[in-house]
């Protein structure tokens, strides 16, 4: 193991979210970080001096220790992350199969009109022209599905396509996933552990920030043409369990 006492860090970061009581709800993790910082800020607090020999000079000064600043920038986007950069907290998404039999909608020309499913299934797909006797629409000829969001667009030249009254019968798949309910969650608190080590050294090191608070400090940008990184900043809080708020460790073996 090297001597050096230079520092270059390879880390797997952990986060933990806290509730308002301060108990943890298990870490997650490890999560790519490609920023790490931890800025202490202070305050000189002096007394000048009003003497004829030393007027202007200071005559004492105190340094008071100011808030403890923590950045972090992640580069990978778990839905843990994700709540985070959207100021959200996450539900699960558990959405049956369902059908519609004859539903109603009102085409607009060159528009797209949404009806009741969504994950349509191809089959059992039913458009009729309801000014028409009901007579039956033809897919890609009358009209076009966007299967995904549940929609119905007339295409020009067809029976509909200045619009009207069309009655629609499909089926949709059942479906699961995540849903981030964003904007309502500002002011969490989180404990964060980096395991790190010291590549030029060899040895290992933990950074461990009891308590802070971590927010958006960037947008997200869904249509970025790079990977899409997240940035939070925040303060580093005193735990309720310690005095120092944040330590550093490197094991020598």
């Amino acid at each position: 193991m090297s001597n050096s006492q230079g520092l270059l860090c390879a880390g797997n970061l952990y986060i933990e979210m806290l509730t308002a009581a301060g108990v943890g709800g298990g870490l997650f993790g490890p999560i790519n970080t490609t920023k790490l910082e931890i800025k202490p800020t202070s305050e000189n607090k002096l007394r000048t001096s009003m003497k004829k020999e030393t007027f202007g000079q200071t005559a004492d000064s105190v340094t008071i220790p100011g808030a403890t600043e923590i950045s972090i920038t992640l580069d990978e986007q778990p839905t843990e992350i994700v709540e985070m950069a959207l100021a959200g907290t996450s539900e699960v998404i558990n959405h049956e199969a369902g059908n519609i039999a004859a539903e109603v909608a009102v085409l607009v020309k060159g528009r797209w009109t949404e009806f009741s499913l969504s994950n349509v299934t191809t089959a059992g797909l039913l458009v009729t022209n309801t000014d028409d006797a009901d007579a039956e629409l033809g897919l890609g000829v009358d009209y076009e599905i966007n299967y995904q969001l549940g929609m119905i667009k007339p295409i020009a030249g067809g029976a509909v396509e200045d619009g009207g009254n069309v009655k629609i019968t499909a089926a949709s798949n059942a479906y699961t996933g995540t849903r981030v309910k964003a904007g309502i969650a500002l002011g969490t608190k989180y404990r964060v552990i980096l395991d790190g080590e010291n590549l030029v050294n060899g040895k290992s090191i933990k950074l461990t920030v009891g308590k802070c608070s971590l927010a958006p400090n960037n947008g997200l940008d869904f249509m970025s043409s790079d990977y899409v990184s997240t940035e939070l900043t925040g303060q580093v809080e005193i735990p309720q369990d310690g005095i120092a708020p944040y330590f550093f460790d490197e094991v020598d073996a």
